[in-house]
């Protein structure tokens, strides 16, 4: 294990961005000189302002996606401004890296992830970047300001983050602020001939994004007080800024089993409190979720919190349709 990482470092490329400004500043001096020999134009032209918008992004997960890609480009074209690092399907939890996604951690101008409580498989590579640049890697659950929620109804000391914070962050608008904030913060060391645009764009994002919470507030107004049950302990940041009623969660984990104690307790709330919904993730057709849901005849619907299913809309949509699930599920209008 120990050579394999040292492998990791000892292979290191430059980065995409150093070598895109070398190639710039390269043509730049080539053209320059051609047109300083015809007396058409004196000196040397910047070689910045030939390729202002590129650096290469590698993000671990898609919501992070949806959240950077519109800080590098006016035209980001859906999360594909990035490039992100897990395939469609494959759990943040238990990911096993390839060579491929290894040549891609490396070439990346900057690595943004979320943080060993959720991709402990990310750890040491991503240590082995930073010890070599570190400017190269940034975590989000280390940005300063985020915003972390009591533990929800149905939280134990087992659960599978590690028992620190619940590392779905970006569930909360204001988590998403802050990390974009950090991300453009990085993004103009970087890149220093687009510190303004990162700026500008920093802030139409976050009006974006405070817009897209008032709306929240306004169709979750009528099911606060409403109680509901999630697949796994993964919703808080969400309940948290919205206020919603948690009953319990039937796992505390994603790779849990609920114990035959908790699933008859669990009932039993359920049962007294009236609760119409089960929170689900995509893929759960036959979880704990729905069989319970089967069984006392609930409602059941899929929050997507890993943007899995989520195709052409930015973050501000994405979070807002997360909501319109919640409350369709809790007013019966699925």
């Amino acid at each position: 294990m120990k050579l394999r990482y040292q492998f990791f470092v000892n292979l290191r490329p430059q980065s995409l961005l150093a070598q895109k400004r070398f190639k710039a500043r390269l043509g730049a001096s080539v053209f320059s000189a051609c047109f300083a020999a015809c007396g058409l134009v004196p000196g040397m032209i910047n070689a910045e302002e030939l390729n202002t918008e590129e650096i290469n992004v590698l993000v671990s997960i898609k919501p992070l996606a949806l959240l950077i890609a519109p800080l590098l480009s006016d035209k980001p074209q859906t999360a594909g401004s990035v490039d992100i690092l897990l395939p469609p399907k494959a759990s943040p939890h238990s990911y096993a890296l390839k060579v491929s996604d290894r040549k891609q951690l490396i070439a990346a101008d900057l690595v943004v992830w979320v943080g060993a409580d959720m991709e402990r498989f990310l750890e040491k590579p991503i240590a082995a970047i930073t010890r070599a640049d570190v400017k190269k890697t940034l975590a989000a659950m280390d940005a300063t300001a985020m915003h972390w929620p009591e533990q929800a109804a149905g939280h134990t000391t087992k659960h599978q983050h590690h028992d620190l914070h619940d590392p779905h962050f970006w569930l909360n608008p204001q988590n998403a602020i802050v990390l974009l904030e950090a991300v453009a913060k990085r993004l103009q060391v970087l890149n220093p001939g687009q510190e303004q645009n990162y700026q500008r764009r920093l802030e139409a994002l976050t009006a974006n994004i405070v817009d897209s919470e008032l709306k929240i507030v306004d169709i979750l107004k009528n099911v606060h007080s409403k109680p509901f049950v999630v697949s796994h302990d993964g919703f808080g940041h969400f309940i948290a800024r919205f206020g919603l009623n948690q009953l319990a969660a039937i796992r505390v984990g994603v790779d849990s089993k609920p114990g035959a104690k908790h699933l008859y307790e669990l009932r039993k709330d359920i049962v007294r409190a009236e609760a119409p919904c089960v929170l689900v993730e995509p893929g759960e057709t036959d979880g704990w979720g729905v069989r319970l849901a089967e069984e006392l005849n609930l409602r059941v619907a899929s929050l997507d919190i890993l943007a899995e299913e989520v195709e052409d809309m930015g973050y501000a949509k994405y979070i807002e349709g997360l909501a319109r699930t919640v409350e369709a599920c809790l007013l019966d209008e699925l």
